[in-house]
């Protein structure tokens, strides 16, 4: 990066920390190097030979609240721009190893840890306890993660992947809060 910055004579990206923030002017140059590598992708295919349709069968597996909210806009607009695309969604929260070939493509929360494969942030999502008037008034309010150690938590199926989320976000839960599951 540092290396493209310089030649370009312009930041593309303000160093945060451990992250990255792209300035203004990375933006402005994302839309024109995405062109550039579509170019670059189908100039290679048409060198190649290969037919330029994409075709075949995908198999993505997501967790299944991104399956059901997430996924159908996108897989409707895939279907208009590649219907020769058979796409299989696998709705499920275990995390699968796509290098056994489980899946193509796995829409997850967490960066995978098997170096061979391609990871990329789709989006940022921010999430909340609730909780109903009754609960509140009977256990109090929660104001800080802290504050959640008394509580009892309804949560998805898949309690052990729930309590890694919330512990890489600071939370820390015991499994015997988790009385209630989906």
């Amino acid at each position: 990066m540092t290396a493209l910055e310089e030649a370009l004579g312009v930041a593309l990206f303000e160093r945060a920390g451990r992250s990255f923030e792209m300035t203004s002017a990375g933006h402005d140059l994302l839309e024109h190097v995405q062109e550039m590598g579509g170019t670059a992708s189908r100039i290679s295919i048409v060198a190649s030979g290969q037919p330029q349709d994409v075709a075949g069968r995908v198999t993505i597996t997501a967790s299944e609240l991104m399956s059901a909210g997430f996924l159908p806009p996108v897989m409707r607009k895939l279907r208009q721009e590649a219907p020769g695309i058979d796409i299989e969604i696998i709705a499920f929260d275990r995390l699968d190893d796509l290098t056994r070939r489980d899946a193509d493509i796995a829409i997850r929360h967490v960066r995978p840890d098997q170096p061979d494969l391609i990871a990329r942030q789709m989006t940022d999502f921010s999430a909340c306890f609730f909780a109903s008037t009754d609960y509140i008034r009977t256990h109090g309010r929660a104001v800080t993660t802290d504050d959640l150690s008394g509580h009892l938590l309804l949560v998805p199926r898949d309690t052990q992947m729930m309590l890694e989320i919330l512990a890489g976000y600071g939370v820390v839960i015991r499994e015997d809060q988790f009385r209630l599951s989906l």
